[in-house]
């Protein structure tokens, strides 16, 4: 231990070696703080000639250990210990420089300074900028040490460079916390399923998203430092734009759709959400804008009223065919007993058959609008299936349309079947309307029935459930075809024919 220390009044040997040591400080001590936290330590050891030397950063009611000198030694995040047990407290209290003998005895809760018999004791604080105390230093030594006037300046000296490194860790520590946010939100962005844009005030498009190039198909230098109106499709009313604008100019959150034109002239439904980002003022400064392709759910809600609407023609249909059969019921009964009473009149009988056919053929086709809404049930009969198509060919070319051509393949020996007339040819126009739907520029629609045998592994397979003979109907159109997966779903859902019993 220097006798200049002890005697409280450092000589000019002393102050040089001071000095120097120093200027070492100010040379050396750069780049990572928890270096710089090793260094300090290990140089302040080293000019006071104290065995322990520990640099506590205050982190709550705790004291981290960055760095502690023992005995030419230095180990760095040392651990932890409350801060309350200890004389550093009182030093965070006062925001001064404590010195204190017998340390271990006045702080029997210190187990830091009673593990090292400690007799006196040096603490100085760390202040920051705002004047609070963010870390404390505290030399320990078993032996009586005294600290002059100069002693304790150099040692406030230590204690500022030391605040504007834990200062400098802090901002290294949350820079790195925001880089991570800033990183994991840009993933978050790169991933997402919606497209994100960005915009200044005037709408100038400064940002977008990896899944806007994909949905629109523009690269980034044909839309970076344009307007969305790029994407207009021309099918948008303008006053839909208008309405946009005076809702973001209020400063309100705008929600809608837009029928929009990617860059190979496809249209497409998007779905967006535009609001306004505010700077710490609360001034708008840029919009942000969350867009979601719609185009098929768009086509689902389509289809859905499409459907809906043919429910309700359909249920309007089903009570106009079930009041109008009650009628053709009266009128066929008085017919079959006026027919009885004329007898075989050669005038008259021609007519009332005439008439009664007509009426039974209207009862027909009113019986089939019945099945066809769901109000007439099941009824199951031998069919001459051949005939059954061949009558519909008429329906059907008019269904279709010219531009679709009609074949048939209906070879002779075909088996009966039974099964409910009405539901069969329902079906089969069905299938008709699909592949029209399929064929917009034209094509062929292929209508054939064959007797077809499944036995056990095979009918299992194509989920007829037993095997047997059977009468295939098969419907083929030249058309653009379902994606794999739902033609397998579709397979495994048809009915194949009807048993030939």
């Amino acid at each position: 231990m220097s006798p200049a220390i002890n005697s409280g009044e450092s000589s000019d040997a002393e102050r040089i070696r001071r000095l120097k040591k120093l200027y070492a400080l100010s040379m050396t001590l750069s780049g990572d703080p928890l270096e710089i936290f090793r260094g300090i330590a290990q140089m302040i050891g080293e000019i006071f000639g104290v065995a322990t030397v520990c640099l506590s950063e205050i982190r709550g009611g705790e004291l981290q250990f960055l760095s502690v000198y023992e005995n030419g030694i230095v180990t760095v995040n040392a651990g932890t210990c409350p801060l309350s047990i200890t004389p550093c407290a009182t030093v965070v209290q006062s925001k001064d420089l404590r010195i204190y003998d017998r340390a271990a005895e006045r702080f029997p809760q210190a187990s830091f300074l009673r593990d090292r018999n400690a007799l006196s004791y040096c603490g100085f604080p760390s202040l920051d900028s705002e004047g609070n105390v963010v870390a404390v230093t505290c030399l320990v030594d078993p032996r009586p040490h005294a600290f002059s006037n100069e002693d304790q300046e150099l040692l406030r000296i230590f204690g500022q460079r030391i605040a504007t490194e834990i200062e400098r860790q802090r901002l290294l520590d949350e820079a790195r916390r925001v880089e991570g946010e800033r990183r994991k939100l840009y993933r978050a962005i790169e991933q997402s399923p919606c497209a994100i844009m960005i915009t200044d005030t005037d709408g100038i498009i400064e940002f977008v998203s990896p899944k806007f190039y994909e949905m629109t198909g523009y690269a980034p230098d044909e839309i970076i430092g344009h307007t969305p109106a790029v994407l207009k499709s021309g099918m948008t009313p303008e006053e839909k734009y208008r309405d946009l604008w005076d809702c973001l100019k209020s400063g309100r959150e705008w929600r809608g759709e837009f029928l929009n034109r990617k860059k190979n002239g496809e249209l497409f439904w998007a779905r967006e959400s535009i609001s306004p980002i505010r700077d710490a003022q609360g001034q708008v400064m840029h919009y942000l804008a969350i867009e979601e392709d719609n185009t098929e759910r768009q086509r689902i809600e389509d289809r859905l009223r499409e459907v809906q609407k043919m429910q309700a023609v359909g249920q309007l249909a089903g009570g106009i065919a079930h009041d109008f059969n009650n009628l053709l019921m009266v009128t066929v009964g008085n017919l079959e007993l006026l027919a009885g009473r004329i007898g075989e009149d050669e005038r008259l009988r021609p007519l009332a058959d005439a008439a009664l056919r007509a009426s039974l053929r209207a009862a027909e086709s009113t019986r089939k609008l019945l099945a066809i809404s769901r109000r007439q049930p099941l009824d199951p009969e031998m069919i001459d299936a051949g005939g059954l198509v061949t009558g519909l060919v008429e329906m059907l070319r008019g269904t279709i349309g010219e531009t679709i051509e009609l074949k048939m393949v209906i070879p002779q020996g075909l088996w009966h079947a039974y099964a409910d007339s009405v539901q069969l040819e329902a079906a089969l126009l069905n299938l008709a309307i699909n592949a029209r739907d399929a064929m917009p520029q034209g094509g062929t629609l292929t209508i054939e029935l064959a007797n077809v045998h499944f036995d056990d592994d095979e009918s299992i397979g194509r989920g007829n459930g037993q095997s047997g003979d059977y009468l295939m109907f098969a419907v083929a159109d030249t058309g653009v075809g379902m994606v794999p997966e739902v033609a397998e779903a579709k397979e495994k859902e048809m009915c194949y024919g009807f048993t030939n019993t």
